[in-house]
């Protein structure tokens, strides 16, 4: 499941403000909350005090099993403390209006709203009046007021999930061979290292390459292969912040870019655990996804997992990171 909270970019910045006046609004919003344009997605804005504090993806397909997406629903609003929510569903099948339909009779939720998308129109189900015609309502999402406030507000939003999910495949195949011949050559001179000398470089690179324009291609290819031993990838770990999450992001990404296997899991967690405090819960989602595909029994993926079911806020962190520091020895 995407999540994404509401929270401001960084723990510093003060939350922007963009106020729903009409139903079809928040399909000016969601992009920008998700971090991406959904499609064939059921989305659960998550609302209190008239205020937007979560919003939950599933692919649309979920709603075959409707025990499991309530139960996925049921740990949000746990966490959040609210049961009222706006469901929209999109896609290019204008059956999802009937989907819409099945799922406003039987969902256990306060209903604010019911949408449903399809193409360049949307539906209320909840809709008695003349406010729905049959064909529809037209909008355009990105000549939303609400969409443009959000670009003038620095929030953006990816293409799609798939965009996303391309940013943590690694390499292209063309490139592989190269960068595991370049990797094999930089473990061979990291395994000489004994583990206290392998902290003090990951910190130095880091340091270094987030006062910089990012790491050169040696550079990721040497912090991939320090950040497979657990007890320097900790020492990275306990390193970021909420203020710098934006700069852990490109850093992680960059190296994500150029990991081959062996190396590939510690990057991937970290840029998830990167996009969390971030407010990427999309991100964090798609490292998910891939670290299942390329290392199902890595340790941090269950506590990635359990942020992103939990819905669990970046401010969290502020609980438990004292806690990473003493135990990462840092």
């Amino acid at each position: 499941m995407t999540r994404r909270t509401s929270s401001s970019r960084t723990a510093s910045a003060a939350p922007t403000v963009l106020r729903i006046r009409e139903p079809g609004d928040i399909l000016g919003l969601i992009p920008y909350l998700l971090g991406f344009h959904p499609a064939e997605s059921l989305v659960a804005a998550f609302v209190r005090q008239r205020r937007v504090v979560v919003t939950a993806r599933v692919d649309l397909a979920a709603t075959a099993d409707l025990e499991a997406l309530i139960d996925q629903f049921e740990l949000v609003a746990d966490q959040v403390d609210t049961r009222a929510i706006v469901l929209v569903g999109y896609s290019a099948d204008e059956s999802v209006r009937d989907v819409m339909r099945g799922l406003a009779d039987v969902i256990p939720f306060d209903l604010v709203d019911v949408l449903a998308v399809s193409g360049d129109r949307w539906w209320s189900v909840c809709c008695d009046g003349d406010c729905c015609p049959a064909e529809g309502q037209a909008y355009d999402i990105e000549a939303h007021p609400l969409a443009v406030e959000a670009v003038m507000a620095g929030i953006s939003a990816t293409g799609t999930r798939d965009d996303i999910m391309a940013l943590t495949a690694g390499p292209p195949a063309a490139e592989r061979d190269r960068l595991t011949a370049a990797a094999e050559e930089c473990a061979g001179k990291v395994d000489q290292l004994s583990r206290r000398r392998r902290r003090r470089r990951v910190r130095q690179l880091v340091d270094r390459v987030l006062s910089a324009d990012g790491p050169t291609d040696a550079e990721a290819v040497e912090i991939a292969v320090l950040v497979r031993d657990i007890g320097v990838r900790d020492e990275v770990w306990a390193m970021m912040t909420r203020q710098d999450a934006e700069a852990y992001v490109a850093l992680w990404r960059r190296v994500v870019a150029i990991s081959v296997w062996p190396y590939e899991p510690a990057p991937l967690a970290m840029l998830g655990w990167a996009g969390w405090l971030d407010g990427n819960g999309a991100l964090l989602n798609c490292c998910i996804d891939r670290l299942e595909q390329v290392a199902p029994d890595y340790g941090l993926l269950e506590l990635c997992k359990q942020i992103s079911n939990n819905a669990i806020p970046p401010r969290y962190l502020d609980q438990i990171a004292d806690q990473l520091r003493i135990a990462s020895g840092w």
